[in-house]
């Protein structure tokens, strides 16, 4: 994967090998399914296919990444590894197929003519800690509200208040993606925890507190694999409804960029992606962030993929 990466996506990281083989042999992060494929050519991996199997919500859904190597493309080899792909899919019971591919270039031309249509836009941003001024992280804390934060286990204090703010991801911009958030829980969360911990991941949360309820009023997590300590991965920021409008997204994303820079000296870029173009992509625009990449989700039906190639010649 390593070598496909080097060749079909320079400037992003690639993933692990043990984060990888973790994802097989349990599951992924969220413990969704998983199958890796290769493609061979004289002892040369020239292309790979990605299966996951959401294990909880979206169990219609089969999400796919077929990765062909620069030289290799335009010889059908895509279309074969859909074809593995599908049937897996369809075998494991999954009506309903997604993808990704850059906006608007040849992967998204390629999915249309096979049954796909585009549904979500969304940008894939980097940030170099070396090369970033860090005094766009100096970020005031909005009246009313306090800053805390964890390595790995949310404190029980804040446990409850924190799986409402995560469910405010519910309302992040979804477009036509038929794609529903995980139901949050208490239990989940320390699931959550669990399986980070046995894969060797540390997880890191800063959360803007309300000063006079003590409830969590928004979230920013990300985490760091063992495997690849240079590499961060920002996932969920969240603001709860009633507490939006107060600059509590900026706040604790900066917060959680000056905190990686004092605890984890290693750390050297920080990836993220979001389809809210308007809000969230031009607030990390703001910390420094650049964009790498637009993409798109595209979706099919099962049947209509199969339909598409059958009569693909």
């Amino acid at each position: 994967m390593a070598e496909l990466d080097a060749a079909d996506r320079p400037l992003r990281p690639s993933r692990s090998g043990p984060e990888l083989a973790y994802a097989l042999r349990t599951g992924t992060t969220k413990g969704d399914f998983a199958q890796l494929w290769f493609g061979d050519d004289g002892g040369t991996k020239e292309a790979a296919g990605f299966l996951q199997l959401p294990a909880r919500e979206n169990t219609q859904t089969a999400l796919i990444e077929i990765r062909i190597r620069p030289d290799r493309r335009r010889r059908g080899i895509a279309t074969d590894f859909l074809r593995i792909l599908i049937e897996a899919a369809r075998a494991e019971g999954r009506t309903r197929v997604i993808g990704s591919a850059d906006s608007h270039d040849s992967g998204e031309f390629w999915g249309a003519g096979l049954g796909f249509r585009p549904t979500l836009r969304y940008v894939q941003q980097i940030l170099i800690l070396a090369e970033v001024d860090q005094t766009l992280w100096s970020v005031p804390v909005p009246d009313g509200y306090r800053l805390e934060s964890w390595t790995d286990t949310a404190p029980e204090s804040l446990l409850a208040s924190y799986v409402v703010a995560r469910q405010a991801m519910d309302d992040a911009v979804s477009g036509d993606l038929r794609w529903d958030e995980p139901q949050w829980t208490p239990a989940r969360v320390r699931e959550e925890e669990a399986r980070n911990a046995e894969a060797g991941r540390e997880s890191r949360a800063v959360v803007a507190v309300e000063e006079v309820t003590g409830e969590v009023a928004a979230i920013t997590i990300v985490t760091i694999g063992a495997a690849r300590p240079t590499v961060v991965q920002q996932l969920d920021t969240a603001v709860r409804r009633e507490h939006r409008g107060h600059g509590l997204g900026l706040a604790v994303k900066a917060a959680q960029l000056r905190t990686l820079v004092a605890e984890r000296p290693a750390a050297r870029q920080v990836m993220t992606q979001t389809a809210d173009l308007d809000h969230m992509a031009s607030i990390n625009r703001v910390l420094g962030f650049r964009t790498l990449a637009d993409s798109v989700y595209i979706e099919a039906e099962i049947a209509d993929v199969e339909k598409a190639l059958g009569s693909d010649s």
